[in-house]
């Protein structure tokens, strides 16, 4: 895994940080999953709480370092970061942990499906309009 980890991180560099097809045909990395607006409804209220908690963590971890710095007027990123680690790690070892290497392997499937959404839906909308202010390379 750390090899095929390791080689995908090299191809991304080579291609200037865009994403190639290579690491789709290795992983067959699946779409992701839109869930039916009755899930959506059950899971949507939780999922706002868990988030104003995050927030609410990450502005006051913020403003206790940024205090003595002067900078209290960003959101604390780093500790959000922290908190999304860990939160996304101890989410995935409580439902693959004891299961076999093939549902492990998932894990990766998810990982990449979620972090090919997130430059779908927010990074390329920003690359575009940078593009667009810019223009192009």
């Amino acid at each position: 895994m750390r090899r095929i980890a390791e080689a995908r991180r090299r191809r991304h560099l080579q291609n200037g940080g865009r994403r190639d097809m290579q690491h789709r045909k290795v992983f067959k990395v699946m779409n992701m999953p839109y869930i039916k607006p009755e899930l959506r409804k059950q899971l949507e209220p939780e999922l706002q709480k868990y988030l104003e908690k995050v927030r609410y963590i990450a502005l006051c971890e913020h403003k206790k370092h940024a205090e003595s710095l002067g900078q209290l007027n960003s959101i604390g990123y780093e500790t959000i970061a922290k908190i999304l680690t860990y939160s996304f790690f101890k989410t995935l070892k409580e439902f693959y942990e004891f299961t076999n290497w093939y549902y492990k392997g998932d894990v990766d499937k998810i990982l990449c499906s979620v972090q090919d959404e997130f430059h779908r839906r927010c990074v390329h909308p920003h690359e575009d309009t940078a593009k667009q202010r810019n223009g192009d390379i």
